[in-house]
């Protein structure tokens, strides 16, 4: 947490204001700075290095796999329908904004910022990776694979092609992993910054009364919750 936080929150309730602060994610990201692929593959777990270079040398005996790289313009209506196709197939549920992805892409696309990686697997497509890479950063935004496919582990193999071609190519000084502490993320990127929130609402009006002695209550009852379960 951020010396700053803690004190703007005291300065809030210093001006009367309902706070609270609440622990939003955990990020999950690596410094990269003169980084090699080979150095960052040296430090990853045993078992992902191992898991990855057998499914790669079994996937690549059958011949069956076609890769495609996106990062401008180029034949972009076909990369945002193949990336659909994926997602559709994957186990991830239906985006709230369906929209939204598309656009990001074409974004990144003009500002060739884009870094998309899609696997075909006999023509079809199926497995993708969105990535951004801006200011210095790389971003891994949204992967997904066909779930048909569980047992090839596409994921594991398009992951280490990302890496190696952003790390070679792009020489970011991190790479980061989003939102979220799933367990998978660690084997990736070891190290963790966390997102923290801040609500201040404004007890001289009623809007704000209610907010805050809302969440306020909210925040009691979840702290005695545990006790009264025991």
């Amino acid at each position: 947490m951020i010396p700053g936080y803690g004190a703007l929150a005291s300065a809030l309730r210093c001006a009367g204001l309902l706070v609270e602060c609440s622990f939003s994610s955990g990020t999950w990201y690596e410094e990269t700075a003169g980084l090699s692929f080979a150095e960052y593959l040296a430090a990853r777990p045993s078992e992902l290095r191992n898991t990855w270079r057998r499914k790669h040398r079994k996937l690549d005996a059958t011949d069956r796999l076609t890769k495609r790289f996106f990062e401008d313009d180029r034949d972009i209506d076909q990369a945002i329908a193949d990336y659909g196709t994926v997602c559709a197939a994957s186990w991830k549920p239906a985006e709230l904004f369906p929209d939204f992805v598309p656009a990001l892409i074409r974004l990144a696309a003009g500002l060739r910022a884009l870094r998309l990686g899609i696997y075909y697997l006999d023509e079809i497509p199926a497995a993708a990776q969105l990535w951004i890479v801006w200011g210095g950063r790389a971003f891994i935004c949204k992967l997904a694979h066909d779930r048909r496919f569980d047992a090839l582990s596409l994921g594991t193999i398009l992951t280490m092609d990302m890496f190696e071609r952003v790390l070679g190519d792009d020489r970011p000084r991190e790479i980061s992993l989003g939102r979220g502490d799933d367990p998978y993320k660690k084997m990736w990127l070891p190290k963790r910054r966390e997102r923290w929130g801040i609500t201040a609402a404004n007890p001289r009006t009623l809007r704000g009364l209610r907010l805050g002695l809302k969440r306020q209550a909210a925040a009691i009852y979840h702290r005695l919750r545990p006790e009264r379960v025991g």
